[in-house]
């Protein structure tokens, strides 16, 4: 569980990055946002999994999902 989320949490900042290396393209530039969204959206299912499964391990979960 911890190298899917880490797995999906990379992308995010990647793929903002590159798109806007490319944003004279604009359709180029809302696709990598996009793909942002969707590896955002998917680390913060990965953390909300994480705290159903181990709901003890940290204080205040709320402040770790996204």
């Amino acid at each position: 569980m911890g190298s899917q989320s880490r797995r999906s949490a990379d992308p995010v900042g990647i793929n903002i990055v590159e798109g806007n290396g490319i944003k004279s393209y604009k359709a180029c530039f809302i696709r990598f946002l996009v793909f942002s969204h969707s590896s955002r959206m998917e680390t913060k299912n990965h953390s909300f999994k994480i705290s159903m499964l181990y709901p003890t391990a940290f204080d205040n979960w709320d402040d770790l999902i996204l």
